[in-house]
């Protein structure tokens, strides 16, 4: 590992410190009051637990965040300290994802510089800290854009179609995730296009769809 290597781990290191740190900082306490939000989690977590295999939406939030969280709930125990945990560690999970977008975006500073950021970013930050579902949003939409530009910039299907399934979990998530497919494709298409590229994979556009049918279906239901 040359030294330039070694700054970068050492600096990741150090803002994922930083963000665990603060996240776990008097969790158990701040905040302490086990609230509506929590319990609609618990509910749907219990019931996946169970087997019950629900898929509605309850309070505005679809299945997927609590389908997520589920192994980690089997491991902490229903709690509201293993419900924070979990969104923890989905709020880490969606700085890693930031990371990998932010390489292929930017430079490495700008890209380390926007780690540090979402670490300390009041929302996320509180949104981990209360055990709320809205914390996978960054996550999705870092992977979702990060997987189309993978794919774009060096063809990786594994990129493209894990990023599909993502997208799809959209219709599974919140209203606001909706667009997801249909803004993938789109993503994907502009990225081919300035690449010069649509005419020889267009045939791509059209496979995409297909990763979307089972959300599709278990959404209509």
């Amino acid at each position: 590992m040359n030294r330039k290597a070694q700054k970068v781990s050492v600096i990741l290191f150090l803002i994922f410190t930083l963000a665990i740190l603060i996240r776990f900082y008097k969790i158990d306490s701040l905040p302490g009051e086990w609230y509506g939000d929590i319990s609609i989690v618990h509910e749907y977590v219990t019931r996946v637990l169970s087997l019950e295999w629900p898929l509605y939406f309850e309070g505005g939030v679809g299945s997927f965040y609590h389908y997520v969280i589920s192994p980690i709930i089997l491991i902490t125990g229903g709690s509201f300290w293993g419900y924070k945990i979990a969104s923890v560690i989905i709020s880490l999970a969606g700085i890693c994802a930031l990371y990998l977008l932010g390489k292929e975006l930017f430079s490495l500073r700008v890209t380390l510089i926007a780690c540090l950021f979402m670490a300390v970013y009041f929302s996320d930050l509180v949104w981990s800290r209360i055990g709320v579902s809205s914390v996978i949003l960054p996550l999705m939409t870092s992977f979702v854009i990060y997987a189309a530009i993978k794919f774009v910039r060096l063809r990786s299907y594994k990129a493209l179609f894990s990023g599909a399934l993502i997208s799809s979990a959209g219709l599974l998530a919140y209203p606001v995730t909706f667009i997801f497919p249909v803004f993938y494709i789109v993503l994907v298409a502009i990225g081919l296009y300035n690449e010069k590229k649509l005419k020889k994979h267009w045939c791509v556009l059209t496979l995409i769809p297909f990763t979307f049918i089972p959300a599709i279906i278990v959404f209509a239901y």
